[in-house]
């Protein structure tokens, strides 16, 4: 993992079967020829 990487997560935990959508915004300014974004995800991700 890259030093600037960074868990999403609840503070404290409520139980089991847990359903949590996380939404986060991001942009890029710069005139990169690519670029590469990393996911690690238990169940279901869109990007």
């Amino acid at each position: 993992m890259s030093e600037t990487t960074k868990w999403i997560w609840l503070p404290a935990s409520t139980g089991p079967n847990q359903y949590i959508c996380f939404r986060k915004k991001f942009f890029c300014n710069s005139e990169a020829q690519s670029l590469r974004l990393c996911v690690s995800a238990d169940s279901d991700f869109i990007v």
